[in-house]
C-alpha cells in the first residue's frame, strides 16, 4: 500500500455532526488540488489554509488511510487515522507528509502513543510526520 497515491484517496471515515457539537467540521475548497478537503475543527481548517497557500504542496487529502497495530501487552488492536496526507512538489513523484492536528494541551497518553507509532511507520516508508 505504501506506493499508493493517498492524495487521491477518499476519506476512510466520516465526520460526526450533531447539535451542540463543540468542534466545527466542514469542507474546504483547496485550490492546490482542485477538490474539497474535510476538516473537523477550526485548528484543522487553519492548517488546511496554510497548506493550500504553500507553493511546495501539490495535494492534500483528509484521512485517506487508517493504521492498525497491536501492542504486545494488549489483546485488542489499536487504530489511528491521521488527519492529513500531504504531497509536496519536490523530487520524483513528490515527497509525502502525514499530518496530525492536535494542540499539545489536548494530547492524552494513549494519543501520544498513537502519534509516536504513526511517526515510526512514516519514517519506515520515507515519509515525514508532523503534529
Amino acid at each position: 500500500m505504501w506506493p499508493t497515491r493517498f492524495e487521491a484517496a477518499g476519506q476512510v471515515r466520516g465526520f460526526a455532526s450533531y447539535r451542540g457539537q463543540r468542534n466545527f467540521p466542514g469542507w474546504y475548497w483547496a485550490a492546490t488540488g482542485g477538490d474539497l478537503v474535510g476538516y473537523e475543527s477550526w485548528v484543522e481548517l487553519g492548517h488546511l489554509m496554510r497548506l493550500d497557500a504553500d507553493p511546495d504542496v501539490v495535494a492534500v487529502a483528509s484521512q485517506p488511510f487508517q493504521l492498525s497495530w497491536r501492542y504486545s501487552d494488549r489483546a485488542r488492536r489499536t487504530r489511528h487515522t491521521p488527519d492529513y496526507f500531504v504531497r509536496r512538489r519536490d523530487g520524483p513523484g513528490g515527497t509525502a507528509v502525514v499530518l496530525d492536528v492536535r494542540p499539545d494541551d489536548r494530547i492524552e497518553p494513549d494519543d501520544a502513543k498513537k502519534f509516536a507509532a504513526t511517526a515510526a511507520a512514516c519514517a519506515r516508508v520515507g515519509w515525514d510526520f508532523e503534529r
